[in-house]
């Protein structure tokens, strides 16, 4: 072998390492490109005046159940509130593009660390993301499913249902993670979801929902 190129053969550190990126430029041009018109809208974008559904909140012993109001007050910004079916507001808060502005809440839920987990939570089961993403990419397709990578004021994962485009189900997917949130979606003839499901690792805490009623503005 020529001797110069022997003296100029990279050493196998730098070899594997070529061949990994490599590797990962070649996944990486395998993903579709996607853009912000391949999504939907969230569901409360839909022409109405908000939904109720019967809710029940767990968080370790702590459980409640009430009727669970959301309404898009305008792009961004979301206002929900768990009623009593007495009438009393149980918790309630608004939701905006990047920040939350909390009513009341429960005595056992007041706390930073669970009030920053709700926020997170309800950004994934009201969609929020797909308000402003502002970053989209299309990272699995099939016949049946196609997924997103949205990086908007969080980064989530969505899945849409390919057929009706329906979520179907969402989920957080932060660099540093520990605790991962993911909502379930179902459908009944209709755009907004007939039940909801969201669950957590590592955090005994969850929340399940029926749709009630939609309330639909009046002409």
């Amino acid at each position: 072998m020529n001797l110069y190129l022997m003296n100029n053969l990279p050493s196998s550190s730098s070899f594997i390492f070529i061949i990994v990126f490599l590797l990962q430029t070649a996944c990486v041009s395998q993903k579709s490109s996607a853009s912000i018109s391949d999504l939907p809208q969230p569901y409360l974008a839909q022409p109405n005046e908000g939904v109720i559904y019967n809710a029940v909140l767990r968080y370790k012993d702590f459980n409640a159940s009430g009727l669970l109001v959301m309404k898009r007050v305008a792009a961004s910004t979301y206002h929900v509130a768990l009623i009593s079916k007495f009438g009393p507001s149980l918790m309630e808060f608004k939701l905006y593009e990047d920040s939350v502005s909390w009513i009341k809440t429960f005595d056992q839920l007041n706390k930073k660390s669970v009030k920053n987990l709700i926020e997170k939570d309800f950004r994934l089961l009201l969609l929020t993301e797909l308000d402003h993403p502002e970053k989209v990419k299309a990272i699995k397709k099939n016949d049946t499913e196609k997924t997103f990578m949205l990086r908007g004021v969080m980064k989530s994962r969505v899945t849409l249902e390919a057929e009706t485009q329906h979520v179907v189900s969402t989920e957080n997917r932060q660099l540093f993670n520990p605790v991962k949130t993911k909502v379930h979606f179902q459908y009944d003839q209709q755009e907004i979801p007939a039940a909801i499901s969201l669950e957590h690792t590592h955090v005994n805490m969850g929340l399940d929902l029926k749709l009630l009623k939609v309330k639909h503005a009046e002409k």
